[in-house]
């Protein structure tokens, strides 16, 4: 030890001495952490897709418009990932997912979060798993917790208008969330449920208010029984919206009501046909990537004087239909979809407004693995709607009435 000595006849030996010193400190402490990081196992995964989607829209009152874009997520949200695992011993395990979606054709970060996607803790025994953060809701076809989306359609939320979120009801994400999912029953049925305290449509996303009528809430049941053959899945959500007072985007909205049921199965070897339904009482927004809301659908002209927002009183009901089939063929995956919506809104309007909205939907897409980690695809929809849905309401390319084709790249890593 030489930091007592100041006319020790080389700097430089000292410099490096006490480097050496720090090095070896360093790595005597990076040694201590090592059983901790062991017994961690700690995950890194991502994906990235890029594609082109050629559209024909009618775009309403301004006639038929062609377009082309570079578009992100066409087939999968690019997203990048960390999972950690770690067994605390007595068949006890924490989980952890850290999620951050991105748009992979500008770079951007989605929903101006860094874990937009998922944000997780959870806890798992012979109790089942419980889990705490921010995550898919159990309707909705996003992450582990999606348990729904997935089992009533082979193209998921990807795919343009053909995809599960801009035809069905109730695929969000959700903040302040807490889920359970039961251990594997005999026979392999499974039970869920969640609830969050702040869904993430607060005027401010993510915060929770004080007072617990303030934020819009959320809590499901849900149940999926699974065999080699068949697999069975259903949910209900009931939404609380804020008291009146609040201010807040759906303040003063009756509670919405949501039933799903899916049942997938294999036909034959290389083909599985999917069959789903759902329907709701009061929901303030009909399905669409964003969603439709009563003023951008019905018309602030068109609602009643003390209903401007189109929150007030009662929302809209209907009901969703789904065929779906996916077919393994020439190495890779055919997929096909056909959907029905049938909709109206009961919140009050003037004299003589349209309230009824049919939505129809076909698509087909075909996915082609050049490896474990690359796929490429082409994909093809058409969607026509009537009522509400007619052309002569719309201004600009929310129209739903319109033909997309599109092809693209999916890389793993």
């Amino acid at each position: 030890d030489f930091s007592e000595n100041p006319t020790f006849p080389s700097p430089q030996f000292r410099d490096l001495v006490m480097l050496r010193k720090t090095i070896i400190a360093a790595a005597l402490a990076a040694a201590s952490l090592a059983p901790a990081a062991e017994a961690a196992d700690v995950r890194m995964y991502g994906i990235i897709d890029t594609g082109i989607i050629v559209e024909n829209n009618r775009n309403g009152v301004n006639g038929t418009e062609c377009t082309a874009r570079e578009e992100f997520g066409v087939n999968l949200g690019p997203r990048v990932g960390l999972v950690a695992n770690e067994d605390l011993g007595n068949g006890l395990k924490v989980k952890m997912q850290l999620e951050s979606l991105f748009e992979s054709d500008n770079g951007a970060m989605r929903f101006n979060r860094l874990f937009g996607g998922e944000s997780s803790l959870a806890v798992i025994g012979r109790f089942g798993e419980f889990a705490a953060g921010r995550m898919g809701a159990l309707t909705s076809p996003f992450g582990h917790w999606g348990m729904f989306g997935l089992e009533a359609t082979p193209f998921g939320f990807g795919w343009g208008r053909a995809g599960g979120v801009h035809w069905m009801q109730g695929g969000d994400r959700l903040d302040n969330a807490l889920s359970w999912a039961s251990p594997e029953l005999a026979g392999g049925l499974t039970l869920y449920a969640q609830y969050s305290f702040q869904t993430g449509s607060n005027p401010v996303p993510g915060v929770e208010e004080a007072d617990t009528e303030d934020n819009n809430r959320r809590a499901a049941l849900g149940f999926k029984y699974r065999t080699p053959k068949v697999t069975f899945a259903g949910t209900v959500d009931r939404i609380m919206h804020p008291a009146p007072e609040t201010g807040a985007s759906w303040s003063g909205a009756r509670d919405s009501t949501l039933a799903s049921l899916a049942v997938n199965f294999l036909v034959a070897d290389n083909v599985r046909l999917y069959v789903m339904g759902q329907m709701f009482r009061d929901f303030y927004t009909v399905p669409r990537t964003p969603v439709y809301t009563p003023v951008s659908l019905i018309g602030s002209n068109n609602l009643a004087d003390e209903n401007a927002r189109g929150v007030s009183g009662r929302g809209f009901d209907g009901y969703v239909l789904g065929l779906n089939a996916k077919i393994g063929l020439w190495g890779g995956d055919l997929m096909l979809t056909s959907a029905y919506d049938d909709i109206e809104y009961k919140g009050h309007v003037k004299a003589g407004a349209e309230t009824g909205l049919k939505r129809w939907l076909l698509g087909a897409a075909y996915e082609y693995p050049l490896s474990k980690r690359t796929h490429l695809y082409g994909a093809a929809n058409w969607t026509h709607g009537s009522g509400l849905f007619d052309s002569d309401n719309f201004e600009d390319t929310s129209d739903p009435n319109s033909e997309q084709v599109m092809f693209g790249i999916t890389h793993f890593f």
